[in-house]
C-alpha cells in the first residue's frame, strides 16, 4: 500500500515437484529483462500473478542460452524439466 514501486511482471513459487504438489517455496517477483538460475532443486514453478503482456521461457542453459525449451504465463503449475535459467520477455 502507498509504495511507488512497479508491479513485479510475475509472481511465482518454485516447487522441488514438477506437479508442483509439495506447496513451494515463498512467493518470488521477478521483472524483465534479467536472466534468472535453476537449480537442481527447482523442478515446477506455479504462476500466481503476471503481466498479460509478459510470459516466462525457459531455456536448457544455464544463462538463457540455447533454444527456448518451455514458454508459460497461465496461473497453475508449468514442469522446468529440461530447464536451467529462465527469463521474463514481454
Amino acid at each position: 500500500l502507498g509504495s511507488t514501486a512497479a508491479a513485479a511482471d510475475f509472481k511465482v513459487k518454485k516447487s522441488g515437484k514438477t506437479n508442483c504438489s509439495d506447496g513451494g517455496g515463498p512467493t518470488r517477483e521477478y521483472n524483465r529483462g534479467a536472466c534468472n538460475p535453476l537449480y537442481s532443486t527447482d523442478h515446477g514453478m506455479r504462476v500466481l500473478e503476471h503481466n498479460t503482456a509478459c510470459k516466462i521461457r525457459c531455456y536448457p542453459g544455464g544463462n538463457c542460452d540455447g533454444g527456448v525449451k518451455r514458454a508459460f504465463s497461465s496461473h497453475q503449475c508449468h514442469s522446468l524439466e529440461g530447464c536451467w535459467s529462465f527469463r521474463v520477455e514481454c
